[in-house]
């Protein structure tokens, strides 16, 4: 975490819910330490929580200065609960990467109380269907941040004036594909993508690679 501020970023993810609440405040109290007061911190509980513990854990993270709770619930009460969840925290909570229509996110607004949408077009639907999302979203003051594939979704967040962000993964560890798979892609600078002036995507595959990972 502190490497990727070093690098430029002011917001930094990470996961919770696979240690006791305890055990997560330990790493997320850590992690506030190295990053510093300023830095926006998200938490990622990967549908971790029943309604009951996601309260607990929120309650024991708040005081870390959590910019989103993400993905809090278990999937089969991922929606309605959230918005149980939203009146009992000032955090904002974020959702959408595993739904995949419009209408399965249209939910997640105005049932679960979601303020960031992460819809992946990746996923499902494609660029259309996040569109979708994205204006459903802007009517109703939901900022749009999508899950993974930068090079796709930073277009969409750049053309709407309800876009957030984006997620990068600029550590070869994390993700080694970012390095290796593109012969052209955009930029990541200071924390930032940099869209380039190319047609369509403004990405191009190194097929060498591709090949490499076929299966």
């Amino acid at each position: 975490m502190a490497t990727y501020v070093e690098m430029g970023y002011r917001a930094v993810k990470m996961k919770c819910g696979g240690a006791d609440i305890a055990g997560d405040v330990e790493r997320i109290s850590g992690v506030r330490k190295v990053i510093g007061p300023d830095v926006a911190l998200m938490i990622d509980a990967n549908l971790g929580y029943s309604l009951s513990d996601a309260t607990k854990a929120i309650e024991a993270f708040e005081p870390y200065g959590i910019f989103w709770f993400e993905e809090p619930l278990y999937w089969y009460d991922s929606v309605r609960a959230l918005g149980t969840l939203s009146r009992r925290t000032r955090v904002a909570l974020a959702g959408g990467e595993s739904q995949l229509t419009s209408w399965e996110c249209r939910d997640l607004v105005d049932l679960g109380a979601i303020r960031y949408m992460q819809f992946d077009a990746t996923r499902c639907g494609g660029i259309t269907e996040l569109l979708r999302v994205a204006h459903y979203c802007m009517a109703h003051d939901v900022k749009i941040v999508p899950h993974h594939d930068p090079q796709i979704h930073g277009h969409v967040v750049a053309a709407m004036p309800n876009g957030f962000g984006v997620e990068t993964f600029p550590n070869p560890q994390r993700d080694p594909l970012w390095e290796s798979l593109f012969s052209l892609r955009p930029d990541i600078k200071d924390g930032y993508l940099y869209l380039n002036e190319e047609p369509g995507f403004g990405f191009e595959i190194d097929w060498k690679v591709a090949k490499k990972h076929a299966a």
